[in-house]
């Protein structure tokens, strides 16, 4: 029989698979931009530069604060944090919390390079670390860092999702409309190299920049 506990924290646990959706998409989509090879590098080089440094740039730190997010204290001062801490202690069933407190500490364990990273580096300035002045620099994240951290953040949340609904989320294969992610951008990057290589060889006349479908874009 559902009370209104258990409404309340399955509410908390759909809302948190949510936030965990997003952060994988942002994860798959930095991955399929930049993890892919170092050809795919070139292209973006070539291609826009400053955009993508700046995209990079940008996605990593999203990523560094959906990490944070969701591995916050439960509770920061008075008000209630929207995080995996606090779906652990709201959980009412004794034998599904001892499931998920081994899981929780380890989620805490990864997440702590990301928690510096966002007080030093995203939330604040510390004067001494960008001044390079820290006789502790921030530690560098590493793509196997992001990955380890979700690994463990899916497996809390399937294991919540399995013992609840006998269900499990594939959290790490987020769908993404077609024709919208970073394979398909770099699909039309390509294309737009080979279609720019011919015009410089006399393959293919310039009005095609100026005459296409897009052309007061």
């Amino acid at each position: 029989m559902e009370t209104a506990e258990t409404s309340a924290i399955d509410t908390l646990f759909k809302s948190l698979g949510t936030e965990v959706s997003q952060l994988h998409l942002y994860w798959k989509v930095y991955r399929q931009l930049f993890a892919a090879s170092d050809e795919r590098i070139a292209l973006l080089n070539e291609t826009g530069s400053m955009v993508f440094y700046i995209l990079q740039h940008l996605l990593i730190d999203e990523v560094t604060l959906g990490i944070c997010r969701l591995s916050d204290p439960a509770q920061t001062g008075s008000r209630d944090n929207h995080s995996l801490e606090r779906l652990l202690i709201d959980t009412p069933d004794a034998e599904l919390k001892e499931k998920l407190e081994p899981v929780m500490v380890a989620i805490r364990q990864l997440a702590r390079p990301f928690r510096d990273r966002r007080n030093r580096a995203i939330a604040h300035s510390d004067l001494k670390s960008k001044l390079k002045l820290d006789l502790n620099p921030l530690p560098g994240i590493s793509r196997a860092d992001v990955e380890n951290v979700l690994e463990k953040i899916r497996c809390m949340m399937n294991t919540y999702d399995h013992h609840c609904f006998r269900n499990t989320n594939c959290y790490e294969e987020p769908s993404m409309p077609l024709g919208s992610d970073g394979d398909f951008l770099t699909e039309q990057l390509r294309r737009a190299v080979a279609l720019r290589d011919l015009e410089k060889n006399g393959g293919i006349s310039p009005e095609i920049w100026t005459e296409g479908r897009y052309k007061g874009a």
